[in-house]
């Protein structure tokens, strides 16, 4: 049986040290299995993804922040930064990453649920200033935290 090394790291990134353990003894006809998986103890963080996986969840983040901050010049950049984050968010999956990919999947709906309505409501220009000012302090947090390289509190809430 081989143990893997501390830096083997397979093709999703995952270290094989955190594979569970199982182990298979025959002798003369007679088998014995142990398993020593432990399926409610994940894998930590910092060792779960190696480097690289980190760096693209990472730049995958920073790329929609930078699409969102574009959309007051046109509205597809936001479209394009939707795409990403649904496509990107379940190989983040239990990193912090993840939480800036639900943040920005609920920043476009909740912005685009927002913006319907005040178009509704174009008479009245406080709805235009509201969902603008919303959706530049959403836009501010969110980079501020992948500058940080920390995960965004409570990424469902409104603000």
């Amino acid at each position: 049986m081989r143990r893997p090394n501390d830096g083997d790291v397979n093709r999703d990134g995952i270290s094989d040290l955190h594979k569970p353990l199982r182990m298979e003894l025959s002798i003369s006809g007679t088998s014995w299995k142990l398993d020593m998986s432990d399926s409610t103890t994940p894998a930590p963080e910092a060792t779960r993804f190696s480097p690289e996986g980190e760096k693209k969840l990472r730049d995958s983040v920073l790329v929609i922040n930078v699409m969102y901050a574009l959309f007051w010049l046109a509205w597809f950049p936001q479209l394009i930064g939707v795409v990403i984050a649904y496509l990107r968010r379940s190989a983040a999956e239990g990193t912090i990453w993840e939480s800036h990919f639900t943040y920005a999947i609920r920043t476009f709906w909740i912005g685009l649920v927002m913006g319907i309505i005040a178009i509704f409501l174009h008479l009245l220009v406080i709805p235009l200033i509201f969902v603008g000012v919303w959706y530049v302090i959403r836009v501010v947090r969110a980079f501020l935290a992948w500058v940080d390289g920390a995960p965004i509190t409570n990424p469902k809430r409104f603000w």
